[in-house]
């Protein structure tokens, strides 16, 4: 076997589990998102140290859905901040994140550590193949109407 996934869709299950409540443990703040993401990219990074240490030649490979997001000029910034945010993940693995990444900011905010951020931007696994889903149910649209308060994705209501 030369071809390893140690965890699906690592941005997905943090989103669902720590950022929008739908998945357990049902937690619904940026903190529990970052730390969630975090722990995966942590657990991928030294999941693959371990694997070439047996087997030098053994490829990453990391699957993710990138659903796009669009908006209205009244929440440009939201869009803006979901379309980077759906390639952290990947930005991680491959060791992008550092004092010049867009949501750098963002994760010291909601509690990563900054020597942690750096380790991982020291000593990245790039993915050597990868995939992504990006159906086109996998969009989301963001409308501001009149009168209604800008929404976090950190509040969208349970289903």
């Amino acid at each position: 076997m030369d071809a390893w996934t140690t965890i699906n869709e690592p941005l997905t299950a943090a989103r669902f589990s720590a950022l929008y409540g739908l998945w357990y443990p049902h937690r619904r703040s940026d903190a529990a998102f970052v730390r969630a993401l975090l722990n995966q990219a942590q657990a991928i990074r030294l999941a693959m140290r371990r694997i070439r240490a047996e087997r030098p030649g053994a490829l990453l490979v990391q699957t993710e859905d990138l659903g796009r997001t669009s908006g209205t000029p009244s929440v440009a910034s939201q869009v803006k901040f979901d379309n980077h945010r759906r390639w952290l993940n990947m930005d991680l693995l491959h060791g992008r994140v550092d004092r010049r990444h867009p949501l750098w900011r963002y994760l010291l905010r909601a509690g990563a550590g900054e020597k942690e951020l750096c380790e991982l931007s020291d000593d990245p696994h790039t993915p050597r193949r990868g995939g992504h889903q990006q159906p086109s149910c996998a969009s989301v649209i963001v409308f501001q109407p009149l009168g209604v308060r800008r929404v976090s994705s950190a509040t969208i209501p349970r289903s």
